[in-house]
């Protein structure tokens, strides 16, 4: 899965989720039984959006 046009906003700023102004945490899908199904992936050159890999197993 793809998100493009990222962007975050907070106060009176606005900027790419890349921008150095924000800091990140990458959230992981687990199930009940500690069992990953969704974790961020990739970002994108240009720092406007990112992957997440979708685990199904």
């Amino acid at each position: 899965m793809s998100f493009f046009d990222a962007s975050a906003s907070g106060g009176a700023r606005t900027g790419s989720i890349t921008d150095p102004a924000w800091t990140s945490d990458g959230i992981v899908m687990v199930t009940r039984s500690r069992k990953i199904r969704a974790q961020p992936c990739c970002l994108l050159n240009d720092g406007t959006g990112f992957k997440v890999d979708w685990l199904h197993r």
